[in-house]
């Protein structure tokens, strides 16, 4: 038994320099992945020191609330507010007693002890990094690249699109210019 011949379209030059963007963007899809890895592993790489270094310099402590913390105001979204700053004092490696603002609960009652970091000085500082935020950071790095980059891809196989179209156009309205009047004496 014969198989019949495959038959297809003729390809206009348009659809040819479609394939070639098509083969081009799909390289650059390829680079952006190596690209977005390379970047998120630097970046948590970079988190990791980062933890490392907090973790060194920064030291957990009790703090002492001084007065009652506000009772809750209404925000403009008209949502009371959960948390507020307030007066703490606490006592730094070299044994001075230090005082400074933190975050606590509306409403809290002075004397209630809350965690605090400080560095080794004995100035309030914010909690080191975890090895958990370093991997997020590397992960949003990564992403941010997959975005840009399939932004760019995105963006250049529409203009593409949007060019061949145009070239597409002109091209049948020129055939039709030149076959309307013959189909039109077929009709008759």
């Amino acid at each position: 038994m014969r198989s019949m011949p495959e038959s297809r379209l003729p390809r206009r030059p348009t659809d040819r320099f479609e394939d070639v963007v098509a083969w081009l963007l799909s390289v650059l899809v390829m680079l952006g992945l190596g690209v977005a890895l390379t970047v998120g592993l630097s970046a948590f790489a970079a988190g990791t020191q980062q933890v490392r270094a907090e973790s060194a310099t920064r030291i957990p402590a009790v703090a002492t609330l001084v007065a009652d913390a506000p009772r809750a105001d209404e925000t403009f979204t008209g949502m009371p507010l959960v948390q507020t700053s307030a007066t703490v004092a606490w006592v730094a490696p070299d044994g001075t007693s230090r005082v400074g603002t933190a975050v606590v609960g509306v409403g809290t009652r002075a004397g209630v002890t809350i965690p605090v970091w400080i560095t080794g000085d004995g100035t309030m500082s914010s909690a080191p990094i975890t090895s958990l935020g370093a991997v997020w950071v590397g992960i949003g790095a990564g992403l941010a690249v997959l975005a840009v980059d399939a932004c760019a891809v995105a963006l250049a196989w529409g203009g593409t699109r949007r060019v061949t179209l145009a070239v597409n156009v002109r091209a049948w309205e020129r055939e039709w210019a030149l076959m309307e009047p013959q189909w039109r004496n077929l009709r008759r």
